[in-house]
C-alpha cells in the first residue's frame, strides 16, 4: 500500500488508464501498544461479528485527527449508541495503536 496526496490522486484518475513505477523506502520500528476492545453480544446471531475500529496513533508531523482520530470518535460514538441496544449480531468495537509503524509491513493487526 502506498499513499498519495488527494490532488496527485485526482491527476492519476484523470490520466487513466495509467502506468506507474513505484520506488519505496521502508523501515521498521520496535513498538509496544495496547488495543482497547469492547463488545455488545448479539441476541440471535452472536457468532456473526461486525467489527468497528479506528487507530489511535499517528506519525511525526501529521495531525492525528486528520489521520484516524475521526475513526476512533466514530467507533466510540457507535459503541455509546449500541450500549443500550440489543443488535442481532455481535458488534466488536476496537481502538488499536501502532498502526502507522505496523503498516510498513504488516498492516493493521488486531490480536483478539
Amino acid at each position: 500500500m502506498i499513499g498519495v496526496s488527494y490532488f496527485d490522486a485526482l491527476d492519476i484518475v484523470k490520466a487513466l488508464p495509467a502506468e506507474a513505477e513505484v520506488k519505496i523506502k521502508a523501515r521498521t520500528f520496535s513498538a509496544m501498544s495496547q488495543n482497547v476492545i469492547g463488545e455488545v453480544t448479539g441476541t440471535t446471531r452472536p457468532d456473526e461479528v461486525v467489527i468497528v475500529s479506528g487507530h489511535h496513533d499517528s506519525v511525526w508531523g501529521v495531525i492525528g485527527a486528520n489521520d484516524n482520530g475521526s475513526g476512533v470518535v466514530f467507533t466510540l460514538e457507535l459503541a455509546r449508541l449500541f450500549a443500550k441496544r440489543r443488535p442481532r449480531r455481535t458488534i466488536r468495537f476496537v481502538g488499536y495503536g501502532v498502526e502507522e509503524k505496523l503498516s510498513t509491513g504488516l498492516g493493521s493487526v488486531i490480536k483478539l
